[in-house]
Parts: C-alpha cells; sequence; structure tokens
C-alpha cells in the first residue's frame, strides 16, 4: 500500500519518504533534523510512506491512500485527488483541537474528504461526527517503544530526580511550583526543566534516566511527553493532554492537592502504572496498530 501524509505549508521540515525506519529526503539523502520527527510527521512511517510539503511540491506517485491535513488554507482536496486519483483521501488533524476551533472552512475541508481521522479519544470523535457529513476515525499517531527508547534504565537504578517537563506555554509555572512540593514530600531532587535547549535525543536519553516526571500540562491537545514518558519507563504525573488519560489515566490530571496525597502510592505502585502504559502504547501507537487500523478504515 503506498500512503503519504501531505501538509498544506511547512516551514520547517522538508519533504521525505521513510525506508525502513530511516527518513531519506527527496534528493535520496538521509534525513535527520536535530528537533526529530515525530508526530503528525511519524504518520506515514509504519508504511514505508512519504511526508509531503505541498509548499515545496507533489511528488510523481500513485498512492492508494493520502493523509491530508490543511490548516493554513495553501492546499485544496480538489488539487489532491487531481494530482493522485486513485488515492482515498482522509483528511487529519495536525495540531488544533476541533472541539475549541472549528469554523466552516475547517468542516467543508473535513467534508470534501472520504473520512475524517483524528488522534484524539471518542469526546472528540463524537463532537466531530455531530459537526461533519463523513465517517469519523479515530487515527492516533504511531510510534514504536523502542525507536524512541531501545534500553531504559530500569526504575529502581534510576537517580532519586524529578523532571520538569512541561514548557512555557503549556503550564510550566505550575508544574516547577507543584515540583518543589513532590521534592519536599518525596526527598527527591529537581534535575531537569524543559528549556527548549536540548536536541530530541539528549532529551530522551535525561527522561529515561529520570524516575518522575511532572507535566501539569493545561491545553487539551493530544500530548507528546505522555508518549515519550512509557516509552522511557519514567513516572508521569498530571496533565489534561489527550495523550495523558490514554495512557496515564490514575495520574491524569491537574488537581494538585489530588496528586500531591497520592504521590507517594504512585511511586510505590511505578511498576503497574508504567506497565500498563507500555500495553496501552503498544496497542494503541504502535505501527503494527497503526497498520491494522488503517486496514479496518478501509475495509469497514
Amino acid at each position: 500500500m503506498k500512503v503519504a501524509f501531505i501538509l498544506d505549508h511547512e516551514p520547517l521540515m522538508r519533504s521525505f519518504k521513510w525506508e525502513s525506519g530511516q527518513a531519506i529526503d527527496l534528493d535520496g539523502n538521509p534525513y535527520s533534523p536535530s528537533f526529530g520527527i515525530r508526530n503528525v510527521f511519524n504518520v506515514p512511517k509504519p508504511f514505508n510512506g512519504y511526508f509531503i510539503a505541498y509548499n515545496q511540491g507533489l511528488v510523481n506517485e500513485d498512492f492508494d491512500v493520502v493523509f491530508l491535513s490543511i490548516e493554513n488554507g495553501g492546499a485544496s482536496v480538489h488539487d489532491i485527488r487531481k494530482a493522485y486519483p486513485n488515492a482515498r483521501v482522509f483528511s487529519m488533524i495536525k495540531e488544533k483541537n476541533p472541539t475549541w476551533h472549528l469554523p466552516q472552512s475547517r468542516i467543508d475541508f473535513f467534508n470534501q474528504c472520504d473520512a475524517c481521522l483524528v488522534p484524539y479519544r471518542e469526546h472528540v470523535l463524537s463532537f466531530l461526527r455531530e459537526h461533519v457529513k463523513v465517517p469519523v476515525h479515530q487515527f492516533m499517531y504511531p510510534y514504536e517503544r523502542s525507536e524512541l527508547c531501545a534500553a531504559p534504565m530500569p526504575f529502581d537504578d534510576r537517580p532519586e530526580e524529578i523532571m520538569v517537563g512541561c514548557n512555557t506555554r503549556r503550564g510550566f509555572d505550575a508544574s516547577l511550583a507543584f515540583a518543589r512540593r513532590v521534592e519536599e514530600i518525596l526527598g527527591m531532587k529537581i534535575s531537569t526543566v524543559n528549556s527548549g535547549s536540548l536536541s530530541w535525543e539528549e532529551w530522551l536519553l535525561k527522561l529515561g534516566k529520570t524516575k518522575i516526571c511532572i507535566n501539569l500540562d493545561n491545553k487539551p491537545e493530544i500530548g507528546q511527553l505522555p508518549i515519550e514518558c512509557a516509552c522511557t519507563g519514567t513516572l508521569h504525573i498530571g496533565g489534561i493532554a489527550d495523550a495523558a488519560e490514554t495512557l496515564w489515566p490514575e495520574t491524569f490530571g491537574n488537581d494538585q492537592e489530588a496528586l500531591l496525597s497520592q504521590i507517594r502510592a504512585f511511586v510505590a505502585d511505578h511498576s503497574r502504572l508504567i506497565a500498563n502504559a507500555q500495553a496501552t502504547l503498544d496497542s494503541v501507537y504502535s505501527y503494527e496498530a497503526s497498520r491494522k487500523r488503517l486496514n479496518d478504515i478501509i475495509t469497514s
């Protein structure tokens, strides 16, 4: 099956193709940006497919499936169907949660595609089904645990350290203040804060040597950090992102007093919480799960 993910406008990423887990640019050279290739750019990876930035030009291929994201008005469904007449065209959400950003232009875009694929939990799918005419399916951004952290340090061998993972736009101050309270209760120390200065590889290495990640993310978005914590075997605390609820339902939320009252229990029960998060990650986000999900969507 030939698959592409097309984004209407992308200023940072170059178009590339996945080949056996390696990103190759359209000139045939290995492509590895310092900030990593993740979230929506992983969508074609399980299929050895293409990421195509529409503003950089289309490629001459006969695709079976096109995931299409139009968030800046730089392309049209008509253009994509003309370029790839044999493809099923599925709209794909990149950033904006439709429950709080759904103008008519976005509804029209969804309805022009064959189906709408959504990397969110059921409440977002139900909301969209009330507003669009085409089928709406869940399709999570793919992640493979072994690629993000092939050999994580055993939890009990890690130093007694806490990471403040939330960035400055999504609850950093609250996360830092909360981490200081956790520090006092558990006798741990804050070792790393998310200053944005680390490459993704460096970030994952540090995360994989830390016991607890505090992430009081205040945006109801998809969420990357809860996935990274599951991959690295790090206990994730807090946040209202979709992935936090999916992978870490018992430590989900930003009620600081409720979280603090259970923080010792969370740490004592870390093995079960991490194992559950990893099992869910494998069943919902893995490449195998993505391939099965797309096949189910196509044949439904």
